[in-house]
């Protein structure tokens, strides 16, 4: 390829990536106010979270088909095996939940509708989006593509470098807490880091991160989570009896926690490492598996409610005055009203149950928990197989 295509090729992949970037926060900001959304506590304290979406890409048309926000995770000792909780709320978490919702939706009005044809472009994201296959299953046409955005990075390897270089501005700044002694690259490998610890290792599975006084979660990273969908889809089991794989093309990640921490930063600029910190990323989705992952795209674009931007509202604020948000917000396209989520059920909903081995009642569980995917799954079944 010349010079002068690649360029080309760079300068639209650019484009699109802060359309995408701008299509999720926009979709964001259309919420409603009130619910899980980041607020002032009584206590004081200012909310702050992260944001992620699944966006639909065909042509020059980008479309967000599910988009979240959170930060939190249920430890293992208070989860049940009914799959009627949230365990993992992270934003990127529910937003893939929300957009495997959709899709197997799609498919099953596609296929009411007699609109799968092999063959026939697809010409709108509101049009046909699948074609039937001939081992009895469809996939996305080859013109569609699924691009994903999050707010920041991703929590796990893909963020490592960003918080070294976040404890390397608080050293500069005199504040040396919060260091951790890395054991020997040799000690971890083949094995589960928790959380935040051990930074400096090599590329290493991590737990979900958390305060150290917290009860253990044994959710894996997000990095971990996005580098396993970019191999298998983000489909999961009970689609892939009718879905080929669904992977992402690209992920769009907002720049703004990453430039900022390399203000001042002796002689670091962001500009000349943005490049370097975009393989690194590339490398944590996809090539420390086999194959090639998702393109990785930096975009200027702020999010409202994360945490720089908060911090640069509150001027003056201390850190300590900012909380992370305890609740989610999920969206999902064409299914009404947001909803609200805290500690893995519907914001404000009762956790009783009738008995001890009982699920929660259907008005208490989210749309997105488990339970209610294996649900929505056997509805697909006997209208996409009903002889099975």
């Amino acid at each position: 390829m010349s010079t002068d295509a690649g360029t080309t090729r760079r300068g639209r992949n650019a484009a699109r990536a802060e359309l995408v970037a701008r299509a999720c926060i926009a979709q964001y900001e259309a919420l409603p106010a009130k619910g899980a959304k980041p607020a002032r506590r009584s206590d004081g304290r200012h909310e702050w979270t992260v944001l992620a979406g699944i966006v639909l890409c065909l042509g020059a048309e980008c479309v967000p088909v599910s988009v979240a926000t959170g930060l939190k995770v249920l430890p293992q000792q208070v989860c049940t095996a009914n799959g009627d909780q949230l365990r993992d709320s992270h934003a990127e978490v529910l937003a893939r939940r929300g957009a495997r919702s959709w899709l197997l939706a799609r498919l099953v009005a596609e296929h009411a509708a007699g609109e799968y044809a092999a063959g026939e472009l697809a010409n709108s994201i509101d049009g046909c989006i699948f074609e039937q296959t001939g081992e009895a299953r469809w996939k996305l046409k080859d013109e569609v593509e699924l691009v994903w955005y999050i707010s920041t990075l991703p929590c796990g390897d893909a963020s490592s470098d960003l918080l070294l270089a976040q404890r390397a501005a608080a050293d500069r700044h005199g504040d040396a807490a919060g260091h951790t002694t890395a054991p020997e690259h040799a000690e971890l490998l083949g094995h589960t880091v928790a959380g935040r610890m051990s930074l400096h290792s090599g590329p290493s599975l991590r737990t979900k991160p958390g305060r150290p006084d917290a009860l253990p979660s044994i959710s894996h990273s997000c990095t971990d989570k996005l580098a396993l969908w970019s191999s298998v889809g983000l489909q999961g089991s009970l689609l892939s009896r009718y879905l080929q794989p669904v992977r992402f093309g690209a992920l769009v990640v907002g720049e703004r926690a990453a430039r900022e921490a390399f203000v001042g930063g002796g002689g670091l600029d962001w500009a000349e490492r943005r490049d370097e910190w975009q393989r690194s990323v590339e490398r944590a989705l996809g090539s420390r598996l086999d194959g090639d992952g998702p393109s990785v795209h930096f975009v200027a674009p702020d999010f409202s409610g994360s945490r720089e931007t908060v911090r640069s509202h509150l001027a003056g604020v201390a850190e300590e005055h900012m909380v992370a948000a305890a609740g989610s917000v999920s969206w999902i396209r064409g299914r009404g009203k947001s909803e609200n989520i805290v500690d893995g059920i519907r914001q404000g909903a009762s956790a009783k149950r009738a008995g001890p081995l009982e699920p929660l009642r259907a008005p208490s569980r989210s749309r997105l928990c488990k339970l209610a995917h294996f649900r929505e799954a056997q509805a697909a079944a006997a209208a996409l197989d009903p002889a099975q």
